[in-house]
């Protein structure tokens, strides 16, 4: 397009060049919002092999976090693996006490369920 053949401006045209200049972001002062970090936690638990202190649980600062599981009775070195935040299966805790520790499975096994 030549010079001759731009068209002069309109009313509408004019308005838009007298528009205030947008904010220039990089003289914008930054505003740091803290950034909430959720700190994991152990879940709640009912379980008489914790709650009696069979075992000890601990947070793991793994991804994803884990908890590690000890016994805690005098001599054992039962460790197993680290598991999920979620994880909620006693079962082979249970059969560890039973079997290594007789005298404390039956002083702490759970009755029969209630109805």
């Amino acid at each position: 397009m030549s010079d001759s053949e731009l068209s002069a401006l309109s009313d509408e045209d004019e308005d838009i060049q007298h528009l205030p200049t947008p904010f220039p972001l990089e003289s914008s002062p930054s505003i740091a919002l803290p950034l909430l970090q959720i700190q994991p936690q152990l879940p709640n638990t009912q379980s008489p092999l914790f709650l009696k202190n069979v075992f000890s649980r601990t947070l793991l600062s793994t991804s994803p976090v884990t908890m590690k599981i000890v016994c805690m009775q005098d001599g054992c070195n039962y460790k197993p693996k680290p598991k999920l935040l979620s994880w909620n299966i006693t079962s082979n805790l249970w059969r560890h006490v039973q079997s290594m520790h007789p005298a404390l499975f039956e002083a702490i096994k759970p009755g029969p369920p209630l109805l």
